[in-house]
């Protein structure tokens, strides 16, 4: 064999490859280059624990590498496998299909997200095209959706949610913060709202619905399920149709018509319109009514009354309190009038009118006082010294009559200075045992407390 020492490869053997070092020295911890036979360093650098090449390196075949792989510029190939959960800055423009998928930082999506698994949002999401989740969606960050949402499974949302297009919702919705949806809406499992809800469309829910914020809806809403609501919710709207018997402790204020078919009002009722009752009416509480009363069934008011319009009375009309009414009114059925009756218009009465005759007790009454207040005619038997004392509850025109019947003949009559007769003498009883004498009165004129005044008085004697 030769001898090469101190020879130089390039000068007898150009093919071969060299360590570029100087003397005669081998590879040791230091990259070097490898040359060919006359010099020229090729792409591969050596030491005795790497090796690394400066320009392209092409693998035709499997490549294998136990450890770490690091690449500084990139990294083409047509399919990757394998755990990607440590790659960031990822931009994708075609189709994308994980398992899980987790976005701690913005997501930005021009096309179709078809998601089969669950969803959990840390950070801003915006969609610009159709979002289909068929598992649980859980937004902790803003979500903007430009389009139709379709999740198939729960949905967990503690942040901002704006969805510009239709939303169904096939599981149940947990909604911890604001959620805006300006389409159609669709729940069709368990709703809970923690925070206010706007909702401009339409609103479907046929499960239950529990709302712990204000709820702002321009749409219809259509409710199949049940609705719980928190303590003290108020319900507002221009109008409300359905069964509300089982309503409770409603205070309204109604400015147009009302149509109800059983009215109950505990407190105080107050109508500044029309009030046309067709059945019957019964009011507990104090009742103003300003622009008139039509009763065509039964209506029963247990206070005070006050009517500053018209009214008109088909059916009946039973007041246990005091009734004003300024304007004109038309009885025409049966009127009955407990208390004292004030009428500072004019009464027509088209049917008949009658006062009935009220009987009193004297016989062994010294003396009497009448209260004009509970009726205008009265009866009694004279059995003994009576004294006609002054009257009380006088109201100056009242009119009526008192018939004395003899008992036995020996009945007399004196009388309180306040009855006035002809010529300023008293008259004497009629002494035939069962005669009656008849005295009519007027009331001239009552004093301020309505004690006795100035009664006018005139006998008529011996009826049979």
């Amino acid at each position: 064999m030769s001898d090469l020492s101190n020879k130089l490869i390039n000068n007898t053997y150009k093919k071969l490859l060299q360590v570029s070092t100087s003397g005669n020295v081998g590879v040791d911890s230091n990259l070097t280059n490898v040359q060919t036979g006359d010099g020229t360093n090729t792409a591969i650098k050596i030491s005795t624990s790497a090796i690394q090449v400066i320009g392209t390196f092409g693998v035709s075949g499997d490549a294998s590498v136990v450890g770490d792989l690091q690449v500084t510029d990139k990294v083409c190939a047509s399919l990757f496998y394998g755990d990607g959960s440590n790659l960031t800055n990822v931009p994708t423009s075609g189709d994308v299909s994980v398992s899980t998928l987790r976005v701690t930082h913005n997501a930005s999506i021009g096309g179709t997200l078809s998601v089969v698994g669950a969803v959990g949002l840390n950070s801003t999401l915006v969609v610009a095209g159709n979002t289909t989740i068929d598992g649980t969606l859980h937004v902790k960050s803003s979500a903007n959706f430009a389009t139709a949402v379709t999740i198939a499974g729960a949905t967990h949302l503690q942040s901002t949610v704006s969805v510009a297009g239709a939303t169904t919702i096939g599981g149940a919705a947990n909604l911890l913060s604001t959620a805006t949806v300006s389409g159609a809406a669709g729940f069709l499992g368990t709703v809970r709202v923690s925070g206010a809800t706007s909702l401009e469309g339409a609103v479907l829910m046929k499960s239950t619905a529990t709302i712990l914020g204000t709820a702002h809806i321009t749409g219809n809403v259509s409710l199949m399920g049940t609705v719980v609501h928190a303590p003290n919710a108020k319900v507002c709207a221009s109008s409300y149709y359905g069964e509300g018997s089982n309503l409770t402790g409603i205070t309204t204020s109604v400015g147009g018509n009302v149509s109800v078919t059983n009215l109950i009002v505990g407190g105080t009722a107050t109508v500044s319109g029309a009030a046309g009752f067709l059945g019957t009416v019964r009011v507990s509480g104090a009742t103003s009514l300003e622009a008139g009363l039509v009763v065509g069934g039964k209506a029963e008011f247990n206070n005070d009354v006050c009517v500053s319009g018209n009214t008109q009375l088909v059916g009946t009309l039973k007041t246990t309190g005091a009734t004003t009414i300024t304007g004109a009114t038309g009885f025409l059925g049966t009127v009955r009038v407990s208390g004292a009756t004030s009428l500072e218009g004019t009464l027509k009465v088209i049917g008949g009118a009658a006062a009935a005759v009220c009987a009193t007790a004297i016989n062994g009454v010294t003396s009497v006082s009448l209260n004009f207040a509970t009726a205008q005619n009265w009866r009694t038997s004279v059995t003994a010294a009576h004294t006609l004392a002054q009257p009380i509850n006088c109201v100056t025109g009242q009119t009526g009559s008192i018939f004395l019947t003899q008992d036995g003949g020996s009945g007399t009559m004196a009388y309180h200075a306040d009855f006035k007769f002809i010529g300023g003498t008293d008259p004497t009883l009629s002494t035939g045992a069962g005669a009656v004498d008849r005295l009519d009165y007027i009331i001239v004129s009552a004093s301020a407390n309505g004690v006795g005044g100035d009664i006018q008085t005139i006998i008529s004697q011996a009826y049979a």
